[in-house]
């Protein structure tokens, strides 16, 4: 996934063992750890981007929506999104 403002020159950096284990299981056959950080930093854009607004309106459509026994989880992740908000 190097692109031409990228380069692929040789630069090292140092994470655990335990970040070098979770980079390993999010690699894709062919992939490399550049691949897999790129990836993961445009997932983290996107999700930036996000309106929590819009999220919390969803949510709370979906609690109205769903049967009782299944409320809960919804009803935390508005509860974590609204004290963050």
């Amino acid at each position: 996934m190097a692109t031409p403002e990228h380069d692929m020159s040789d630069t090292s950096i140092r994470v655990s063992d335990e970040l070098a284990d979770e980079l390993f299981s999010r690699k894709r056959r062919g992939e490399s750890y550049e691949d897999v950080l790129w990836r993961e930093l445009e997932k983290a854009d996107a999700f930036s981007k996000i309106d929590d607004g819009d999220v919390l309106a969803a949510v709370e459509r979906a609690i109205g929506e769903v049967p009782e026994e299944q409320r809960e989880h919804l009803q935390h992740l508005r509860d974590v999104i609204h004290d963050d908000g």
